[in-house]
């Protein structure tokens, strides 16, 4: 091998090497802790939260401590998790329904960028027995991303949500 091939190999070497941790600087496994309000719109409440997601990006998969979901979208710049139950056939949080009272879930979108760590939640659906009442809830927040825990989740693993704090 020349000496202009050495050269042309160290440099093409160098440049994959400064370049490469960026490519893999999000790992493909983390916790996210994420804090901010939700707003209750029927009552116009605002309350702080604080959630705790498992997301295992290859597997596309969020959880938390009580139930898994499928993350829709995983890119470099966002993770999307989304459930809409007219679609589905049946409620989002189906294991979270501990009584004829619901929650319903009908419908949960959680989006984080990545980039920023800015965190959205919509979660709508009906809640309540005898004169049941519609809900819609309004996250906002910033995740943090920490060192892989995974959930065991107790329950059957169809959507990762948070009770919702009412």
């Amino acid at each position: 091998m020349g000496s202009e091939t050495r050269l042309c190999s160290a440099a093409a070497l160098a440049c994959l090497l400064l370049h490469a941790p960026h490519a893999l600087a999000a790992p493909a496994r983390f916790d996210l802790i994420c804090r901010g309000t939700v707003q209750d719109r029927p009552f116009t409440r605002t309350t702080p939260f604080k959630i705790v997601f498992s997301v295992d990006v290859t597997k596309k998969r969020i959880c938390d401590e009580q139930s898994c979901a499928a993350l829709t979208k995983a890119d470099a710049r966002v993770l999307v998790s989304e459930c809409d139950a007219k679609d589905s056939g049946r409620f989002c949080d189906a294991e979270r329904i501990d009584s004829t009272a619901g929650p319903f879930v009908q419908g949960d979108r959680i989006v984080v960028d990545r980039a920023t760590g800015k965190f959205s939640r919509t979660m709508w659906g009906d809640l309540g027995d005898r004169a049941p009442r519609s809900f819609h809830d309004e996250y906002a927040g910033v995740c943090r991303i920490a060192p892989f825990t995974p959930h065991r989740p107790t329950v059957s693993e169809h959507g990762a949500r948070p009770p919702s704090p009412r």
